[in-house]
């Protein structure tokens, strides 16, 4: 259970780096530091992109795990 603990906080972690990749790119102008009201008030579609890249990170990272411990030899 603990590997999966990892890679969940693998995945987010990753995920919250693009995600502040994002609002860099897209022009917020905090940035890094950008609230979640400044990302709200930039556009609904980059906070749905936020929640999509946060709950695919942990997913992601769970999924990869499940599949390399099923194809693992026993």
């Amino acid at each position: 259970m603990s590997e999966y603990f990892f890679v969940a906080i693998a995945g987010a972690v990753i995920a919250f780096i693009a995600i502040l990749n994002l609002h860099i790119w897209v022009g917020l102008e905090e940035g890094y530091a950008a609230t979640p009201a400044d990302v709200l008030d930039r556009s609904l579609f980059l906070v749905l992109v936020d929640v999509l890249l946060l709950v695919g990170g942990f997913l992601l990272g769970i999924v990869i795990m499940a599949s390399r411990r099923s194809s693992r030899p026993t």
